[in-house]
């Protein structure tokens, strides 16, 4: 009968026993999945950043291509350019000397026919132009004459103005004085275009 207790309690230590050894297998486990996970975790992260530094190498080589293109399309619009111009000073341009070989070259365009109503409305539009540049001149000058008479109009009816309000407040001080009256009216300040009092 002795023995049953012991053995109840060796069995129960055994349990025990059993039970601390299948928690420390699952712990062990646990641990284990746990570091494998955070392994694959870094893994991950590593080939993230692998990913990212190639992405960045990638689009630092777009820019370089970018760059590459942008510094070939100048070239070229800078050789077009070039181009265009040297196509223009190879263009020869009718070059008169004097008024006199524009009008020998225009009358004989107005002679021809086929040529007479083109030479007459470019010889038109050529006076027109020529014509208008003196009195467009004239117009301007009488313009600015105007606007000079205006601001000297301006200042003077303004000084005017100025110098009547400064008699009356003198008067105005000489009358107080001379009837003995405290508190003089103080000189108004005017500002005009052309300056102050």
């Amino acid at each position: 009968m002795a023995d049953q207790p012991r053995d109840k309690k060796a069995k129960q230590e055994a349990a025990a026993r059993a039970a601390r050894r299948a928690a420390a297998e699952r712990l062990a486990k646990e641990q284990k999945e746990r570091e494998r996970r955070r392994e694959k975790i870094l893994e991950d992260e590593e080939k993230i950043l692998e990913d990212e530094e190639k992405i960045l190498e990638d689009e630092e080589e777009i820019l370089e291509l970018e760059d590459e293109i942008l510094a070939s399309e100048m070239r070229a619009a800078r050789e077009r350019a070039e181009q265009r111009r040297r196509a223009r000073r190879q263009q020869k341009k009718p070059e008169f000397d004097n008024f006199e070989e524009y009008l020998r070259l225009t009358m004989e365009l107005c002679r021809d026919p086929a040529t007479a109503p083109m030479a007459t409305a470019v010889a038109d539009a050529m006076l027109s132009t020529i014509a208008v540049g003196p009195s467009f001149a004239a117009m301007q000058s009488m313009v600015a004459a105007n606007q000079a008479n205006g601001i000297m109009y301006y200042n003077a009816v303004a000084n005017q103005q100025m110098g009547n309000i400064i008699g009356m407040v003198a008067t105005m001080n000489c009358v107080q004085v001379l009837l003995d009256k405290d508190g003089l009216v103080p000189f108004p300040e005017f500002p005009v275009a052309g300056g102050g009092v």
